[in-house]
């Protein structure tokens, strides 16, 4: 309990100074994949995914898929993400979530999904 205790503490304060953040391209605009490290050696990466009706995003720890997420959180029914550029912000909103509450299910709110525009 005490370590985890220390780890969550400890990742706040690294997102807090700032994230180690690269998308693995050379242009800002890309819209597909998003990685950051943190304090341990902790590497988190987003990534979109090309769906039939839309698009989803997916979260990896140390190259570890623990989230496929294939609809948009929060809203009623199955549906995808318009675009690549919405998927990839929910995905990120999540990671960050995850680094700054470790052990928690991350969750996303309908208010999150509007302040990010993917939804109005």
């Amino acid at each position: 309990m005490k370590n985890l205790v220390l780890l969550t503490i400890l990742s706040a304060l690294v997102c807090v100074s700032g994230c180690n953040s690269n998308s693995g391209a050379t242009n800002a605009d890309n819209f597909e994949k998003f990685d950051t490290s943190v304090y341990g050696g902790v590497n988190f990466h987003v990534e979109t995914i090309q769906l039939e009706t839309g698009f989803g995003y997916s979260v990896s720890i140390n190259d570890k898929k623990v989230i496929v997420q294939k609809n948009i959180p929060a809203v009623e029914g199955n549906l995808a993400f318009k675009t690549k550029e919405d998927a990839l912000k929910v995905g990120k909103l999540v990671a960050k979530k995850m680094i700054h509450f470790p052990g928690d299910l991350p969750s996303v709110t309908k208010e999150e999904l509007k302040e990010l525009k993917v939804i109005e």
